[in-house]
């Protein structure tokens, strides 16, 4: 089965840099994409006191004008904004099903040791409870489509989504894909990239005809994968959510919420 093509990213923004950084990336991939590039921000309501319809009439000037900026000026009709109110946290998701989004882009403040602080908590709530494949986008992330991509594989329901997901970007933009099987019970004696399933794991990939190496890890995966980034250098990581569990609702599991902890790549993750 030949992989679907991306036609629709949505980014959310807020005018903040670190929104102007997710952006930048947004647009990059857009770009190379073919695809339309929505910058979104929403007038939250939570605490709102005064008038929203001023409100919204300035932040639809300000994105029209300064904060879709790092877009670059070459997307013209590719490019479009959108102003909406709400809990940015639900509506931004929401939104990204209504646009039939195949991406939603958020940046990142920047790595922090404690869980979800750098994320900020629109992102984390994001990342935690999207329907649609979420890239948050951390400090020094070149805006430009990814040419080398890691990819968890664990034989999942995740991690098959993240690779059907996988072989729909890497085909368009024609990236190499680095699949990782990390193994966490495994003493090191056996390479686990040589477990017959992992080329089932990938079978999308290889039908899709994108470049793959399997490679193979013992040890806590959100480790491994990080240890793996710092060598390979990839673009783009991709983690499958876990799926509903044991909250209501959430997706991120262990390694996911980890790997976003502590990445300095954007991280995809891709849900059920």
């Amino acid at each position: 089965m030949v992989a679907a093509a991306m036609e629709r990213v949505l980014v959310g923004t807020d005018g903040s840099p670190a929104a102007a950084r997710g952006v930048g990336w947004a647009a990059g991939l857009a770009r190379a994409l073919g695809a339309e590039l929505v910058v979104t921000s929403v007038v939250d309501t939570r605490s709102f006191v005064g008038d929203l319809g001023a409100e919204r009439s300035r932040v639809a000037v300000a994105i029209d004008e300064d904060w879709s900026e790092p877009a670059g000026g070459d997307l013209g009709s590719h490019l479009s904004t959108l102003v909406l109110e709400g809990d940015p946290r639900t509506v931004l998701p929401s939104e990204a099903v209504t646009q039939k989004a195949d991406v939603l882009v958020l940046g990142s403040a920047g790595v922090g040791w404690y869980p979800a602080m750098h994320l900020g908590h629109v992102a984390h709530a994001v990342a935690h409870h999207s329907p649609v494949p979420v890239v948050i986008v951390p400090p020094g992330a070149a805006p430009r489509a990814p040419e080398v991509i890691l990819l968890g594989i664990d034989g999942s329901a995740g991690s098959a989504s993240a690779t059907a997901w996988a072989a729909r970007l890497a085909r368009t933009v024609g990236a190499e894909v680095v699949a990782v099987h990390v193994d966490l019970t495994g003493d090191g004696s056996t390479d686990p990239a040589i477990d017959p399933a992992c080329k089932e794991w990938v079978a999308p990939l290889l039908d899709a005809g994108v470049p793959t190496r399997i490679v193979g890890r013992t040890g806590w995966p959100a480790t491994a994968l990080m240890e793996l980034a710092a060598s390979e250098a990839p673009d783009l990581v991709i983690l499958g959510a876990r799926g509903a569990g044991g909250y209501k609702g959430l997706q991120l599991g262990s390694v996911s919420l980890g790997v976003l902890q502590r990445s300095f790549v954007p991280v995809a993750v891709v849900p059920v």
